[in-house]
């Protein structure tokens, strides 16, 4: 009987020079293998997971071996017709004779998606139990996470010759590592917290250390201005390099997501001190803090069964339930984004006071503006375009779904937003002219994070359009016919489809994204012995919700187009206009993200998000003051 690296030798010979699943010769000897071996079809993806490129002691090359084809294969393994040398030996390995083989019994099966998947899980499984166990947070920790940062640092501060990007390519799988490692083994205080791990750096660091060299994709603003890269080797190009690396979002960078109004008012204006942005923000992240509280007191002493014990099913809510609960995840899930980002303002804020730093987006109130936008602005601006569009990661998603994914590896048409676009040319005579035809009919298009651009003194633009002319390159390549938001032109033309399959990458690497948070929380589960593997349909839980988001951009797109057209009509007042907008609008947004909510809301559950660790009870300001009431008032 053949064992599992027999099986890999075997399968190893029989792969063609270029293999593919679709190959009837390689197919046909998959069926022949499993056959015989009795080896589980889920076997097989990790079986080929260990296929090392080895000769045997048989002198056979692939391509004799693969020089009969599937069909051949077949009647030959019926017995109908008689091997070719090459075969013959394939049946000496397995030490059957070559006579007919009608007492085996040769299954149909096929390599799918899902068998690949569960192979892949499986050698997950088997890293997880190399992995060490997770334990709690050591200062060892908190150093590498800083070393890491540093060292990111440091590889942007050189200029970037052939040389340098080399070795940016070396160090970053390092890197990448190292911040797998801080997303997997230290522990926090809660399973929520551990769910939103570091992987956001790992994109990061791949995208400025492989993917792009910074100094070509991005430059900062200053006072209305295009922002030259500083020499390599200065002080000057390791401030720049800092602001690269941490500036997530991009406040006072090219590609920061457009700011609301209450994001650009005090406290968060250039003119606010840093007194009035520090008390502000400190009362606002106790208020997250409160209210995350309070949820997760609401979750444990109303609804344990669903968010803690696992009894009770999504499925099984009633649709009371299944709002009020995802309420609560939602309400939870923004308050720890909030919290997280309202110390880290708060500490770089009080070091730029030290340093006397009153002009630097990581130093000052004006570069720490709330995640997102106020709940007026939200109610007043119905749409899932509004809603999306200023996704506070939405540079890392662009780049690699947008950009990497979507056109260098599908070749699919440049396109886009321009304020995040990478690969433009510096504009052209007609692209001037078109931002003079627009100016003359009064329309104003700028980006609501800066103030427009102008071209540097020194005459250096990096080969990127200034100012308007940013915007109205995307316009030349997909003609506009509305706006999803500010700042998100509507294609309408050839490229419709293109942007449709882009925007799907996109939103699927936003999922995947959460997902690897996912697949954290069920690693440790296998570690704490609460389940023995683990399906792909677990781990691409949240997934969905993301997939299905362009269909309802793309939805609310054709409707606002409709809309528009019956507004020039004049057939309502422009009273009622708004009121049918507001109405209509805010309805459409929360019932579809209610509706599509349920994906995230039931794998967040399922996988112990809201849970305690074993042996770390969570301590809740609310429900101490509810015991104490209760001893107090009702005992």
């Amino acid at each position: 009987m053949i064992n599992e690296a027999s099986f890999a030798d075997l399968i190893t010979l029989s792969i063609p020079p270029r293999p593919s699943v679709s190959d009837p010769s390689f197919n046909v000897i998959l069926y022949f293998v499993i056959a015989h071996t009795r080896l589980s079809p889920s076997h097989l993806p990790l079986a080929l997971a260990h296929v090392r490129l080895r000769r045997l002691e048989v002198s056979v090359t692939r391509r004799s071996l693969c020089s009969v084809r599937g069909r051949d294969y077949w009647q030959v393994i019926k017995g109908n017709k008689a091997p070719t040398p090459a075969f013959a030996l394939h049946l000496h390995l397995l030490g059957l004779s070559s006579g007919p083989l009608n007492a085996i019994a040769i299954t149909t099966f096929t390599i799918t998606p899902s068998l690949v998947m569960t192979g892949a899980l499986e050698v997950l499984s088997r890293l997880r139990a190399s992995l060490p166990e997770p334990r709690d947070t050591t200062p060892g920790d908190i150093i590498l996470g800083h070393i890491l940062i540093i060292v990111s640092i440091l590889a942007l501060v050189p200029a970037p010759t052939p040389t340098v990007r080399l070795f940016r390519a070396a160090l970053a799988p390092l890197l990448c590592a190292g911040w797998v490692f801080l997303s997997y083994v230290p522990l926090l205080r809660t399973p929520q917290e551990r769910w939103g791990s570091s992987i956001m750096f790992s994109f990061r660091t791949l995208e400025m250390l492989i993917l792009s060299p910074p100094e070509e994709a991005i430059w900062r603003v200053r006072d209305g201005r295009s922002e030259p890269v500083p020499p390599g080797w200065t002080w000057a190009k390791l401030e720049w390099a800092t602001s690269a690396v941490v500036s997530l979002r991009g406040i006072g960078w090219n590609y920061s997501a457009p700011l609301s109004t209450s994001q650009r008012s005090r406290p968060y204006d250039r003119h606010s001190s840093r007194k009035e942005y520090i008390i502000s923000r400190s009362i606002y992240g106790l208020i997250n803090l409160l209210i995350d509280d309070a949820c997760g007191a609401l979750m444990r002493r109303t609804a344990a069964d669903f968010f803690i014990a696992g009894n009770l099913k999504y499925a099984d809510l009633t649709q009371w339930q299944r709002g009020f609960y995802s309420t609560l995840v939602v309400m939870r899930t923004v308050c720890s984004l909030e919290f997280t980002h309202v110390g880290f303002s708060i500490v770089f804020v009080l070091l730029g006071g030290l340093l006397g730093k009153n002009d630097h987006e990581l130093l000052t109130p004006w570069g720490w503006p709330p995640m997102f936008a106020s709940l007026k602005e939200i109610f007043s601006h119905p749409g899932l375009s509004y809603l999306w569009a200023r996704q506070y990661n939405r540079r890392m998603l662009h780049i690699w779904g947008w950009v990497f994914i979507g056109e260098t590896l599908l070749g699919l048409p440049v396109s886009g937003v321009s304020s995040l676009a990478t690969r433009v040319q510096r504009p052209e005579a007609k692209i001037l002219q078109a931002v003079s035809a627009l100016n003359d009919k009064g329309k104003e298009i700028k980006d609501s994070s800066v103030d427009g651009h102008k071209t540097p003194a020194n005459g250096k633009t990096n080969g990127k359009p200034i100012g308007l002319a940013r915007h109205v390159l995307s316009a030349t390549d997909t003609p506009m016919s509305g706006r999803l938001s500010p700042s998100n032109p509507i294609p309408a033309g050839p490229n419709v489809k293109a942007n449709l399959i882009k925007s799907m990458v996109t939103f699927t690497l936003s999922g995947v994204h959460h997902d690897y948070g996912t697949l954290v929380l069920l690693l440790d589960q296998i570690g704490h012995g609460e389940r023995s593997a683990i399906a792909w349909t677990d781990v691409f839980g949240v997934t969905p919700f993301f997939v299905v988001q362009p269909f309802g951009l793309v939805l609310e797109a054709v409707v606002k187009r409709q809309w528009r057209v019956i507004k020039k009509k004049e057939v309502v007042s422009e009273r009622a206009a708004s009121f049918i907008e507001f109405v209509l609008g805010n309805t459409w947004t929360w019932v579809w993200l209610g509706w599509t909510a349920g994906w995230y809301v039931r794998t967040l559950t399922e996988i112990g998000t809201y849970r305690a660790f074993p042996d770390k009870p969570i301590f809740s300001i609310t429900e101490t003051l509810w015991d104490w009431a209760h001893r107090k008032f009702v005992e």
